[in-house]
Protein backbone atom coordinates (compact mmCIF):
# COMPACT_ATOMS: atom_id res chain seq x y z
CA UNK A 1 0.00 0.00 0.00
CA UNK A 2 3.35 2.31 0.56
CA UNK A 3 3.42 2.29 -3.41
CA UNK A 4 1.26 4.27 -5.57
CA UNK A 5 2.57 5.82 -8.76
CA UNK A 6 5.85 8.19 -7.85
CA UNK A 7 4.42 8.44 -4.19
CA UNK A 8 8.36 8.26 -2.07
CA UNK A 9 7.51 5.24 0.53
CA UNK A 10 8.97 7.52 3.43
CA UNK A 11 6.33 10.10 3.25
CA UNK A 12 3.64 7.01 3.35
CA UNK A 13 5.48 5.44 6.51
CA UNK A 14 5.74 8.86 8.56
CA UNK A 15 2.30 9.43 7.94
CA UNK A 16 1.24 6.46 9.69
CA UNK A 17 3.75 6.72 12.08
CA UNK A 18 2.76 10.52 12.96
CA UNK A 19 -0.57 8.09 14.35
CA UNK A 20 1.79 7.08 17.33
CA UNK A 21 4.69 8.71 17.90
CA UNK A 22 6.04 12.43 17.91
CA UNK A 23 6.41 14.43 14.68
CA UNK A 24 10.25 14.57 14.77
CA UNK A 25 10.50 11.17 16.10
CA UNK A 26 8.64 9.87 13.40
CA UNK A 27 10.27 11.44 10.60
CA UNK A 28 13.64 9.62 12.07
CA UNK A 29 11.99 6.32 12.16
CA UNK A 30 10.47 7.11 8.93
CA UNK A 31 13.91 7.87 7.17
CA UNK A 32 15.17 4.52 8.73
CA UNK A 33 12.86 2.46 7.42
CA UNK A 34 13.14 4.19 4.24
CA UNK A 35 16.69 3.71 3.72
CA UNK A 36 16.30 -0.30 4.54
CA UNK A 37 13.21 -0.05 1.65
CA UNK A 38 15.15 1.90 -0.58
CA UNK A 39 16.78 -0.76 -2.60
CA UNK A 40 13.41 -2.34 -3.33
CA UNK A 41 10.92 0.77 -3.89
CA UNK A 42 11.88 3.80 -4.81
CA UNK A 43 14.25 3.18 -7.24
CA UNK A 44 12.32 0.98 -9.40
CA UNK A 45 9.68 4.06 -10.00
CA UNK A 46 12.15 5.40 -12.27
CA UNK A 47 11.87 2.43 -14.28
CA UNK A 48 8.08 1.19 -13.90
CA UNK A 49 6.43 4.91 -13.45
CA UNK A 50 3.63 5.63 -13.52
CA UNK A 51 2.51 2.35 -13.34
CA UNK A 52 2.68 2.13 -9.32
CA UNK A 53 4.42 -1.37 -9.15
CA UNK A 54 4.09 -3.41 -6.04
CA UNK A 55 6.79 -3.48 -3.50
CA UNK A 56 7.17 -7.60 -3.95
CA UNK A 57 6.09 -7.63 -7.94
CA UNK A 58 8.71 -9.49 -10.30
CA UNK A 59 8.83 -5.82 -11.96
CA UNK A 60 10.33 -4.15 -9.46
CA UNK A 61 12.93 -6.55 -8.74
CA UNK A 62 14.00 -7.05 -12.11
CA UNK A 63 14.18 -3.19 -12.63
CA UNK A 64 16.24 -2.89 -9.09
CA UNK A 65 18.21 -5.55 -10.48
CA UNK A 66 19.45 -3.50 -13.42
CA UNK A 67 19.82 -0.77 -11.38
CA UNK A 68 22.58 -2.58 -9.12
CA UNK A 69 24.34 -4.24 -11.62
CA UNK A 70 24.82 -0.55 -13.28
CA UNK A 71 26.19 0.68 -9.71
CA UNK A 72 28.48 -2.42 -9.54
CA UNK A 73 30.21 -1.59 -12.32
CA UNK A 74 31.13 1.67 -11.70
CA UNK A 75 33.39 3.48 -8.81
CA UNK A 76 32.31 4.42 -5.39
CA UNK A 77 30.23 8.06 -5.73
CA UNK A 78 30.13 7.05 -9.94
CA UNK A 79 26.80 7.56 -11.90
CA UNK A 80 27.39 8.79 -15.69
CA UNK A 81 25.01 7.07 -17.18
CA UNK A 82 21.84 8.07 -18.36
CA UNK A 83 20.24 5.33 -16.86
CA UNK A 84 20.99 6.21 -13.68
CA UNK A 85 20.67 9.94 -13.99
CA UNK A 86 16.64 9.07 -14.77
CA UNK A 87 16.91 7.29 -11.74
CA UNK A 88 18.28 10.06 -9.69
CA UNK A 89 15.90 12.69 -11.27
CA UNK A 90 12.86 11.09 -10.18
CA UNK A 91 14.34 10.72 -6.47
CA UNK A 92 15.00 14.28 -6.61
CA UNK A 93 11.54 15.07 -7.65
CA UNK A 94 10.03 13.14 -4.73
CA UNK A 95 12.09 15.13 -2.68
CA UNK A 96 10.54 17.94 -3.43
CA UNK A 97 7.69 17.65 -0.23
CA UNK A 98 6.91 19.91 2.60
CA UNK A 99 10.22 18.10 4.83
CA UNK A 100 12.12 17.68 1.99
CA UNK A 101 15.98 18.85 2.31
CA UNK A 102 15.15 21.20 -0.73
CA UNK A 103 13.29 23.32 1.02
CA UNK A 104 15.30 22.92 4.11
CA UNK A 105 18.57 23.92 2.65
CA UNK A 106 16.80 27.02 0.92
CA UNK A 107 15.56 27.86 4.33
CA UNK A 108 19.25 28.17 5.66
CA UNK A 109 20.74 29.81 2.48
CA UNK A 110 17.70 32.42 2.78
CA UNK A 111 19.18 33.43 6.25
CA UNK A 112 22.25 34.17 4.74
CA UNK A 113 21.97 34.95 1.16
CA UNK A 114 22.68 38.86 -0.01
CA UNK A 115 22.22 40.14 -3.83
CA UNK A 116 24.27 39.94 -6.01
CA UNK A 117 25.47 36.25 -4.38
CA UNK A 118 26.84 33.63 -5.96
CA UNK A 119 26.22 30.21 -4.88
CA UNK A 120 27.81 26.90 -5.41
CA UNK A 121 25.92 23.57 -5.13
CA UNK A 122 28.17 20.53 -5.53
CA UNK A 123 27.11 17.11 -5.97
CA UNK A 124 23.87 18.42 -7.46
CA UNK A 125 23.20 15.29 -9.58
CA UNK A 126 20.19 16.16 -11.41
CA UNK A 127 19.99 20.04 -10.53
CA UNK A 128 19.31 19.59 -6.43
CA UNK A 129 18.87 21.73 -4.50
CA UNK A 130 20.16 24.27 -6.96
CA UNK A 131 17.15 24.33 -9.20
CA UNK A 132 14.83 25.24 -6.09
CA UNK A 133 16.86 27.81 -4.65
CA UNK A 134 17.80 29.78 -8.53
CA UNK A 135 13.64 29.40 -8.50
CA UNK A 136 12.84 31.06 -5.28
CA UNK A 137 16.29 33.68 -5.16
CA UNK A 138 16.18 34.76 -9.17
CA UNK A 139 18.74 37.52 -8.13
CA UNK A 140 21.27 35.20 -6.97
CA UNK A 141 24.06 33.48 -9.09
CA UNK A 142 23.52 29.61 -8.68
CA UNK A 143 26.01 27.01 -10.27
CA UNK A 144 24.85 23.71 -10.18
CA UNK A 145 28.20 20.73 -10.33
CA UNK A 146 28.11 17.31 -10.40
CA UNK A 147 30.76 14.99 -11.54
CA UNK A 148 28.51 13.24 -14.12
CA UNK A 149 28.03 14.62 -17.67
CA UNK A 150 24.40 12.70 -17.68
CA UNK A 151 23.34 14.14 -14.17
CA UNK A 152 24.26 17.53 -15.23
CA UNK A 153 22.79 17.62 -18.79
CA UNK A 154 19.58 16.57 -16.40
CA UNK A 155 19.84 19.29 -14.56
CA UNK A 156 20.34 21.91 -17.52
CA UNK A 157 17.09 20.34 -19.29
CA UNK A 158 15.21 20.81 -15.67
CA UNK A 159 16.40 24.54 -15.53
CA UNK A 160 15.20 25.29 -19.43
CA UNK A 161 12.21 23.62 -18.92
CA UNK A 162 11.38 25.98 -15.50
CA UNK A 163 12.23 28.85 -17.04
CA UNK A 164 15.21 29.54 -15.01
CA UNK A 165 17.38 31.90 -16.08
CA UNK A 166 20.32 32.28 -13.36
CA UNK A 167 21.06 28.84 -12.64
CA UNK A 168 24.40 27.74 -14.66
CA UNK A 169 25.56 23.69 -14.81
CA UNK A 170 29.01 22.37 -14.89
CA UNK A 171 30.43 19.23 -14.77
CA UNK A 172 33.02 19.46 -11.60
CA UNK A 173 34.81 16.74 -9.14
CA UNK A 174 33.79 18.01 -5.76
CA UNK A 175 37.62 16.94 -4.61
CA UNK A 176 38.78 18.80 -7.33
CA UNK A 177 36.44 21.99 -7.92
CA UNK A 178 37.56 24.13 -11.01
CA UNK A 179 36.67 27.27 -9.44
CA UNK A 180 39.45 29.69 -8.10
CA UNK A 181 39.91 30.42 -3.88
CA UNK A 182 37.45 32.01 -2.26
CA UNK A 183 35.57 32.72 -5.45
CA UNK A 184 31.44 31.75 -3.86
CA UNK A 185 29.66 33.48 -0.88
CA UNK A 186 27.55 29.91 -0.07
CA UNK A 187 27.97 26.83 -0.77
CA UNK A 188 25.60 23.89 -0.62
CA UNK A 189 26.15 20.25 -0.67
CA UNK A 190 22.81 18.02 -0.30
CA UNK A 191 23.78 14.29 0.37
CA UNK A 192 27.38 14.26 -1.40
CA UNK A 193 30.14 14.30 0.88
CA UNK A 194 29.66 10.64 1.77
CA UNK A 195 30.90 9.51 -1.60
CA UNK A 196 34.18 10.67 -2.39
CA UNK A 197 36.73 7.81 -0.83
CA UNK A 198 38.91 11.14 0.42
CA UNK A 199 36.08 12.72 2.30
CA UNK A 200 38.90 14.93 3.81
CA UNK A 201 39.46 16.44 0.78
CA UNK A 202 36.12 17.31 -0.59
CA UNK A 203 35.68 19.45 1.97
CA UNK A 204 38.95 21.31 2.10
CA UNK A 205 38.05 21.80 -1.60
CA UNK A 206 35.16 23.05 -0.42
CA UNK A 207 36.20 25.54 2.29
CA UNK A 208 39.03 26.39 -0.59
CA UNK A 209 36.17 28.05 -2.87
CA UNK A 210 34.59 29.95 0.06
CA UNK A 211 35.21 33.57 0.23
CA UNK A 212 36.03 34.57 3.71
CA UNK A 213 33.15 34.88 6.25
CA UNK A 214 31.25 32.71 3.32
CA UNK A 215 28.30 29.81 4.40
CA UNK A 216 28.21 26.03 4.16
CA UNK A 217 25.06 24.29 4.48
CA UNK A 218 25.34 20.86 3.98
CA UNK A 219 23.36 17.55 4.58
CA UNK A 220 24.90 14.26 4.66
CA UNK A 221 24.30 10.53 5.83
CA UNK A 222 26.21 9.24 8.78
CA UNK A 223 26.02 5.69 7.30
CA UNK A 224 25.46 4.16 3.91
CA UNK A 225 25.14 0.84 4.51
CA UNK A 226 22.72 0.19 1.56
CA UNK A 227 25.24 1.54 -0.65
CA UNK A 228 27.78 -0.91 0.27
CA UNK A 229 25.74 -3.79 -0.06
CA UNK A 230 23.99 -2.69 -3.48
CA UNK A 231 27.82 -2.18 -4.73
CA UNK A 232 29.11 -6.07 -3.25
Amino acid sequence: GASRDNEFPSLWLRGRLCDILPRDQAHMVAGRLTLALWACSSTAHAFLAPAGPALLGMGTRTAVRRVHLRMAAKPAGSFDDPEMAAVYSTLAAQHTHPLGPWLAILSEVQKVAGPGQTLLDIASGPGQPALTIAKAMPGMRVVSTDSSAAMTSKAADSAKAAGVGNMEVKVADMVSLPFEDASVDILTCCYGYMFPEDKARALAESYRVLRPGGTLIATTWDATPMLKVVRD
